[in-house]
């Protein structure tokens, strides 16, 4: 059974615990507890089970001044899914963006496939960060805004 419920961060700890993509390599579950304590009460989240195993975290992290940090955590299972996630995404941003007036995610040009996932959500692109990532590598800023 598929079925989107409320986040919980132990869905974030098993997917990097068992089934993360290589995107995600250098998360792991001691990061996931630091970042969702940090984000505590600042966070509105939703994961995708497929019988009781997560398969996607979709969420924003709401910051100060009406703006917003969109990500996403998939497993490697994901792709039987694409089209799931991406209705629940883009309906989610559709609701924040009336509450918040920028809404930005930051993403490993790496992976050519977010870049035109987040494209397909309306993001555009703003510039590149140097050394941002985990890895020093640089990372891609996209924003929403309204």
């Amino acid at each position: 059974m598929v079925k989107w419920v409320d986040f919980e961060a132990e869905h974030a700890r098993k997917i990097v615990a068992m089934n993360s993509r290589d995107q995600e390599r250098y998360i792991n579950v001691q990061f996931v507890d630091l970042w969702f304590e940090n984000w505590k009460g600042k966070l509105r989240a939703v994961t995708l089970l497929s019988d009781n195993e997560p398969i996607a975290c979709l969420g924003i992290s709401f910051q100060e001044w009406g703006k917003a940090e969109a990500w996403a955590l998939l497993s490697n299972s994901f792709k039987d899914y694409k089209l799931s996630i991406y209705k629940m995404a883009k309906a989610g941003l559709g609701m924040i963006s009336t509450e918040y007036h920028r809404i930005q995610a930051t993403v490993d040009p790496g992976y050519p496939e977010t870049i035109r996932w987040i494209e397909a959500l309306g993001f555009e692109y703003e510039g590149r960060l140097r050394k941002y990532g985990p890895e020093k590598q640089d990372y891609l800023m996209y924003s929403r805004v309204g």
